[in-house]
This record gives C-alpha cells, sequence and structure tokens, in this order.
C-alpha cells in the first residue's frame, strides 16, 4: 500500500441516537394480581422490559418495575390470555415498590 502526503480527514460524527422515553401522558400497564397466573407472556413480550415477576405467599405474579422506559405500547395488555393486564393512566400507575 503506497504512503501519500494527503491528510487524512477525521470521520464524520455518528448520528445522535434518539432515546426511547415514554411518551408524556402515555398509559402504564396495570396488573391486576389476583387475575394474574404468573404465565410471563407478558414479560416476555415487552420490548423495554420494565415487567418482572413478584413472589409473595407462594404466589408469582407480573408487576410493573420501573415506568419510565415503558413507552405504552400496550402489547402487555393485548399478550395477557387472563385480561390481568390494563393500560391506564400514568398519574394512576405506580411500579412496585414505589
Amino acid at each position: 500500500m503506497p504512503l501519500t502526503n494527503h491528510p487524512v480527514s477525521p470521520a464524520p460524527p455518528a448520528p445522535a441516537r434518539k432515546a426511547r422515553v415514554r411518551p408524556v401522558r402515555a398509559p402504564l400497564p396495570a396488573i391486576d394480581a389476583a387475575r394474574c397466573t404468573g404465565c410471563g407472556r407478558c414479560i416476555a413480550v415487552c420490548p423495554v422490559h420494565v415487567l418482572s415477576f413478584h413472589t409473595e405467599r407462594w404466589t408469582k405474579f407480573a408487576v410493573l418495575v420501573e415506568a419510565d422506559p415503558c413507552t405504552g405500547c400496550s402489547l402487555c395488555e393485548a399478550r395477557c390470555p387472563f385480561n390481568a393486564i390494563t393500560m391506564r393512566p400514568a398519574g394512576e400507575v405506580r411500579p412496585h415498590g414505589a
């Protein structure tokens, strides 16, 4: 490979990545622990991984662990075969343990 006296130009800056942030007032999943069977389908379908399992008195059920990354897409609600998840206004739903 021949050497040249031409200066090497720097690479152009990479485009800024947009953070996945829940739109203002996007609904959040409210999970009815009494209806949840702990099948995990909602957890598997969540693209931002804001749902997790919680165990209480030998019963396993899904919970919302973090609200901010949630996009309000409602895939979890659509995937739940037991109608244990309903999308509610963000002001009505609190993450588990909050």
